[in-house]
């Protein structure tokens, strides 16, 4: 194929198709996901801390284009009602109300938050169960969260110098993985939701009366 030549017209639908749904759901989810704040709302991506949410969203927002291109797929088959209210009734409803709370325990005992500036900022930080001997907060006698401040500085990567590195990721893995999870299921959840209402609008169709 010669540089002038176009690439075939499969190839063309295929990186326009895809690019145009990687675009617009990076765009339309930022808010929610915790990429882009909004005045008054908080999303649980920006509780997580900052250096987990750049991946966080990354990851969440290609598991989210999931149920989007399904639903476009299927858009035109006959998918049974039935199928439907079942997948939801008995997999991804009970997700949504398993999940965060899961998330929630985990988020309790492995994060920790602390105010800046009197109150009007705050960061989050993964923390360990034990801080290594030679943290400069154990020689001080300093528990973590008075510690960043006046001794540590704020970039993340000072406290979790502080603690084993196995014993951080396997934390930071255990809050992203229930957060993937519950990204996944609420897409899932409302692709259902999109799917079942084609069907019962194509149904409606089929059964409008043929004009004399």
């Amino acid at each position: 194929m010669s540089d002038k030549e176009e690439p075939p017209e499969p190839v063309r639908e295929y990186t326009t198709f895809i690019g145009a749904y990687l675009v617009a759901i990076g765009v339309g989810l930022a808010p929610f996901l915790g990429a882009k704040h909004v005045p008054g709302f908080t999303s649980i991506g920006e509780l997580f801390p900052m250096n987990m949410q750049r991946g966080l969203v990354a990851f969440a927002t290609f598991l989210m284009l999931i149920p989007i291109i399904t639903v476009q797929f299927y858009a035109e088959d006959d998918v049974r009602r039935s199928n439907l209210n079942r997948m939801f009734k008995f997999f991804f409803l009970p997700l949504l109300v398993v999940v965060p709370f899961v998330l929630y325990y985990y988020f309790s005992i492995y994060v920790i938050q602390v105010d800046f500036e009197g109150g009007q900022r705050s960061a989050s930080y993964v923390v360990g169960s034990h801080m290594l001997p030679d943290c400069p907060c154990v020689a001080l006698g300093l528990r973590m969260t008075t510690c960043i401040g006046p001794v540590l500085s704020a970039n993340p990567a000072g406290v979790t110098a502080c603690y084993d590195d196995a014993e951080i990721n396997g934390r930071r893995m255990k809050l992203a993985v229930p957060y993937l999870l519950m990204m996944l299921s609420l897409g899932a959840a409302v692709a259902l939701i999109v799917m079942k209402r084609i069907q019962r609008k194509r149904a409606s169709g089929n059964a409008a009366p043929v004009p004399a």
